[in-house]
């Protein structure tokens, strides 16, 4: 379709407390929420998931959407604590990470320093 922006890779750091009420699976349901939110209304926006750092309480979404307006939007709608959002490259492409299911986050053992 001409005219049309094509659409970028985007990354958002935020806070992520390890407890339940806040933690991975809560995050994801509100995160789907929003994106879900945000299609219903015409915009172009996916979640390509996230990587968690638990021990650091910081994690990493992945997003594909036309600018950085429509990531930000998610993160506000899913109240996405001290949220920062960046341009990003993704290398090797969304099937290294894969879809994030609630049910099935699983916490790395703690790296030995």
């Amino acid at each position: 379709m001409a005219g049309r922006a094509a659409d970028a890779t985007y990354v958002v750091e935020c806070y992520s407390p390890a407890d339940p009420t806040h933690g991975p699976a809560a995050v994801a349901l509100r995160i789907r929420s929003a994106v879900a939110d945000l299609r219903a209304r015409g915009e172009r926006i996916t979640w390509l998931g996230a990587v968690l750092i638990p021990d650091d309480d910081i994690a990493f979404h992945l997003f594909n959407a036309p600018d950085a307006a429509v990531v930000q939007a998610v993160a506000r709608i899913a109240a996405l604590t001290g949220a920062r959002t960046a341009g990003a490259i993704l290398l090797g492409g969304p099937q290294l990470i894969g879809t994030m299911e609630a049910t099935s986050v699983r916490r790395a053992a703690p790296s030995r320093r």
